[in-house]
């Protein structure tokens, strides 16, 4: 039996080994720069800033994951066991995390056991987790430690800067909430779509006002009627109750789950409410291995349309074609 690996770490794969050579040499680079705990981080910052030519904010952002990561030694283990995780997702867990604020001894030993597990390969050749997946996961066990949490991050809060690239070009950076990026990220999208433009050019029109959203954003809250139950969100996963609460009072349709789980259509199209049941069903795409999105996927009907399947939640599964 072939042993467990991440498609990423292939070591029969010459892209992959290539790859891999780049996450460790940028891995252990970053850790030898590494400041000590009394060193001025934006100082610090400022100053691999200038010898790498990484954007300052970036840089923060790098040694606030590696700080996290001594937090977690069975991860930071695995970590420097395989090299499969890049700075991107070092980021993301650190990110996410700190919505905990303060964690103690127990709950640091129970996220590095189920993070350590969730990151660790199944079977060969596994797919490593998608920061979206792996924000859904990490959001899921912080909703678990503690339902009461803040809806933000209480070390961060929106922020803008423009930081020059270099020659003519410079980066805009705008650090939201997951929420608010979602919502943006679908203005963008719709616009692009609309006007057969890439993302960037459609984000320009956007924020230079030569385009305007006008399409509807949906975002699929679902939520039970407990009170002080978390709920969940396409695309954001488990939010606390604080967020659910706030997201609620600005929800303009409230569907009914109990009747979309009866309701049955005569078209061959699925309806948006038994669609939206569907979709909080099932959670991501039905097709075996497959993590897509839910609500990325398109409804295919169990019993053919055609040979009198009803278009019903109960003979529809979310899949991509």
């Amino acid at each position: 039996m072939n042993a467990p690996y991440f498609a990423n770490t292939n070591s029969q794969n010459s892209t992959s080994r290539a790859a891999t050579t780049i996450r460790k040499a940028e891995y252990l680079l970053w850790r030898r720069l590494h400041p000590d705990p009394d060193e001025d981080i934006e100082i610090i910052s400022q100053s691999l800033s200038d010898l790498t030519g990484t954007r300052q904010s970036r840089i923060r952002n790098i040694i606030f994951a590696f700080e996290r990561l001594k937090e977690l030694p069975h991860l930071q283990a695995r970590q420097e066991e395989l090299y499969h995780l890049d700075l991107d997702r070092l980021i993301t867990i650190d990110q996410t995390l700190s919505k905990l604020g303060e964690i103690d001894a127990d709950k640091r030993l129970l996220i590095d056991a189920e993070l350590t597990t969730y990151l660790t390969p199944k079977r060969p050749n596994q797919k490593l987790p998608s920061h979206r997946n792996l924000r859904r996961k990490l959001r899921e066990l912080i909703v678990r430690l503690d339902p009461t949490i803040a809806a933000r991050d209480p070390r961060r809060k929106e922020s803008y800067n423009l930081e020059p690239t270099g020659g003519e070009w410079a980066a805009v950076c705008l650090d939201v909430g997951l929420e608010t990026a979602e919502i943006i990220d679908r203005n963008i999208r719709s616009v692009a779509t609309e006007k057969d433009i890439s993302l960037a050019q459609a984000a320009v029109a956007l924020l230079t006002g030569k385009a305007e959203a006008k399409a509807k954003v949906v975002l699929n809250m679902y939520r039970c009627d407990l009170p002080d139950a978390p709920a969940f969100v396409q695309s954001l996963g488990w939010v606390s109750p604080e967020v659910a609460d706030d997201m609620q009072t600005r929800a303009t349709t409230v569907r009914d789950m109990e009747k979309a789980a009866q309701d049955e259509s005569g078209n061959y199209v699925t309806p948006p409410h038994i669609r939206a049941f569907v979709e909080g069903l099932d959670g991501t795409c039905r097709w075996p291995g497959c993590t897509r999105p839910a609500m990325a996927s398109q409804m295919d009907h169990r019993h053919d349309f055609a040979e009198g399947g009803p278009t019903a939640a109960a003979n529809l599964v979310g899949e991509l074609v």
